[in-house]
């Protein structure tokens, strides 16, 4: 897991090349007027999900993750409190592993949380389990999801 600011994102793309399209593409989008929904960057090895979603308690919140895609998660409105742990120390499955829609949940407790927001964002690899959406008010949300192969 990464925190970084929008301008560092490209300082990765030594971990993968795909970082420093969707880096490029973010500085250079007017966020505010991204429409909601499913943009394309790069087909569908590089895409943005805009969303406005309501926050939920931490409890409610289960670690989840991926194995084709890297998430940057980025908070535009409201404070995104994100919990983290790694994959590999994960245990207590909740939902399988689904290809289609790329995502698992585990039931397991974080070992960390981050706050995701401004011009801020947190790069989660296959290797980090998170739980995003920790807030108690709407956050508008962007996930750039980076194939990793």
């Amino acid at each position: 897991m990464i925190l970084c600011t929008f301008d560092e994102i490209a300082n990765y793309s030594c971990l993968n090349p795909r970082l420093a399209t969707a880096a490029k593409w973010l500085l250079n989008e007017d966020l505010d007027q991204l429409s909601l929904g499913k943009t394309i960057i790069d087909g569908e090895n590089i895409f943005a999900i805009k969303e406005t979603l309501a926050g939920r308690k931490e409890e409610k919140a289960n670690l989840e993750a991926h194995k084709k895609y890297i998430d940057i998660q980025i908070c535009l409105k409201g404070v995104d409190n994100i919990k983290w742990k790694a994959n590999s120390e994960c245990s207590t499955v909740l939902q399988e592993y689904k290809e289609e829609q790329d995502i698992m949940f585990y039931v397991d407790r974080s070992v960390q949380k981050v706050q995701v927001y401004g011009d801020k964002a947190a790069i989660f690899f296959p290797e980090d389990a998170h739980a995003p959406l920790i807030a108690d008010e709407k956050l508008t949300k962007l996930v750039i999801k980076v194939l990793v192969n």
